[in-house]
């Protein structure tokens, strides 16, 4: 019903967005402890996407992380 999928779609955004807050805060935690550079890392198993596979590993400027590609990613970064 219209409902349900109104319902659905407030939780994908209500979680999209906790997922992005969490995700600056983390940003800049790591800023405040002096960290330039995170690494890139995604979980090595079949539900993985393309975009997490290629970035799995990769280095970036802690100003130039680009964001989670999609809803429920459960990539993560560490500091260098």
């Amino acid at each position: 019903t219209e409902i349900e999928t109104a319902l659905r779609y407030w939780s994908q955004q209500a979680t999209w967005f906790a997922i992005d807050v969490t995700d600056k805060a983390t940003l800049e935690a790591y800023k405040a402890k002096g960290i330039i550079k995170v690494q890139w890392f995604t979980v090595k198993d079949e539900r993985r996407c393309s975009t997490c596979k290629a970035r799995h590993g990769k280095v970036y400027e802690i100003t130039k992380v680009p964001p989670k590609p999609h809803l429920n990613c459960r990539c993560f970064w560490k500091p260098m």
